[in-house]
């Protein structure tokens, strides 16, 4: 897999892709589980729909945009982080 990794950016892309959609629904259900939430109670913490709000904690749903993780963030009252920086600085922090 390390290999890959070194190898072929289409991997990279998609190991990417997916680690961070894992990490951020994640984090989402986390946070929100944290505060005694169900998903109907952050719904309305966000003011959308109950389905949009399963959406967010799901790492198979479309990715979603930084305008809707800064409304969560505010729902939650934390920052948001969002950096390019090298590959293999990722990597070390997703393994």
């Amino acid at each position: 897999m390390l290999e890959e990794l070194k190898t072929s950016k289409e991997y990279r892309n998609a190991f990417l892709e997916e680690a961070i959609r894992s990490r951020i629904t994640a984090q989402i259900t986390a946070l929100r589980k944290e505060r005694g939430w169900d998903l109907k109670a952050f719904a309305g913490q966000i003011n959308k729909k109950t389905s949009w709000a399963y959406r967010l904690e799901d790492p198979n749903s479309a990715a979603p945009t930084v305008p809707s993780l800064l409304e969560v963030a505010e729902a939650f009252d934390v920052g948001l982080d969002v950096r390019f920086c090298p590959f293999s600085e990722l990597l070390e922090d997703v393994t």
